[in-house]
Formats: C-alpha cells, sequence, structure tokens
C-alpha cells in the first residue's frame, strides 16, 4: 500500500468519523526501510480493539512518527506497541489522549526506543493501561502527565518501568499526585524524582 513511501506530504487513508475503528494493526510491522512517517495523520477519533496495536513495532530505521489526536478508547490494548522496537526514534510522538487509557491501551508502547522524554495528556490509568511501556529503554529520564485532572492508579501499572529509565530522572505531575510506590518497576524508579507542574 505504501510501498517505498516515507510520507513527505501529509497522507492519510484512515477513517475520522466514529462509525469504524481505524484498524491498523500491525500495519507496518517490521520495516526496516521504513525512516520518517511523521507526515502521516491517523484522525480517529475513536479507537476500538486493537486499532494501533504493534502498528510500526521493528521499524528499526523509523526517526519520526505519527502522534494520535485525542481519540475515545473503547476497546482493548489500543496503542499496544505501536512503536515497540523503534530503536532510532528519540523523538516522542504527540499522544494527545485525554481520558482513559483503557485495558492495556498504551503498553510496551515505547520499548526498546530512544525517547528520552514524553508528555502524557490522559486523564487515568486503567487496567495495566501503561504496562511494560519502557522495558529496553535506558535513556528515558523526563516524564509529563500534564492533564490537572491526572490520576495515578498504582496496581495499574504493570511494571511501566521495569529494567528502563536513566539512572536519574524527574516524573512532572500535578500537585497532589503522588507516583507510588517509590523505587519500583510499578511507581517511581531508584534515583528519580517528581515534581509538581507549576
Amino acid at each position: 500500500l505504501f510501498y517505498g513511501s516515507n510520507f513527505t506530504g501529509n497522507e492519510t487513508a484512515f477513517p475520522n468519523d466514529s462509525e469504524h475503528s481505524a484498524r491498523l494493526t500491525m500495519m507496518f510491522i517490521n520495516c526496516t526501510g521504513l525512516v520518517d512517517a511523521g507526515n502521516l495523520i491517523l484522525p480517529a477519533l475513536t479507537l476500538k480493539d486493537v486499532d494501533y496495536y504493534y502498528m510500526f513495532s521493528g521499524c528499526t530505521s523509523l526517526t519520526a512518527a505519527p502522534g494520535v489526536p485525542d481519540a475515545s478508547i473503547t476497546g482493548e490494548s489500543c496503542l499496544a506497541g505501536m512503536y515497540k522496537g523503534c530503536s532510532s526514534l528519540a523523538v516522542a510522538p504527540e499522544i494527545l489522549i485525554s481520558g482513559s487509557t483503557g485495558y492495556q491501551g498504551f503498553s510496551e508502547m515505547f520499548q526498546g526506543t530512544a525517547i528520552e522524554s514524553v508528555t502524557f495528556h490522559v486523564q487515568n490509568i486503567r487496567d495495566y493501561g501503561i504496562s511494560w511501556m519502557w522495558y529496553g529503554n535506558n535513556v528515558i529520564s523526563e516524564i509529563t502527565f500534564a492533564n490537572p485532572n491526572f490520576e495515578w492508579g498504582e496496581d495499574n501499572a504493570g511494571g511501566w518501568m521495569y529494567d528502563a529509565g536513566a539512572q536519574t530522572g524527574v516524573i512532572y505531575k500535578p500537585a497532589g499526585v503522588s507516583i507510588t510506590p517509590t523505587d519500583s518497576t510499578d511507581g517511581l524508579p531508584t534515583g528519580w524524582t517528581q515534581q509538581d507542574i507549576a
């Protein structure tokens, strides 16, 4: 479908209404020649089961990836593993979803990437929504939860920082929110601090 394209213009071939889900599961999986998909538009405003599941997983040459608009998550594993194994991806795509992660919605999303900082806009993490997110990424050092109504559910983190993270780092979050437990793969990694967003 997109063989040989590095999306030099703004391109979309996807639905943008609530009637359809995107269902782009594994669309570019292991496309090691794909370098730049930053101009690819993902306009769907309703995400259902596994819509973007492993979409770019294994794209080891990818340096720019599309973000996701503020879509409503109504299914499971919608963005799970979406950028997993994109070892050249150093700039986080903009994930604008402001509701819930849904069941395993963001799990494994940035495993094995080279991303050092990221901002999330979700209001809450539910049902292992960020489980195993950063495994194999040892450079991530700054994570921001920007939604002023953000709720941290420690039981739903599910090893999100297991074998991941720089030795020192910071999590920015709204005042009154505590990333717990500390010194744990499920909460705040050893050597990291948490700061209130001004």
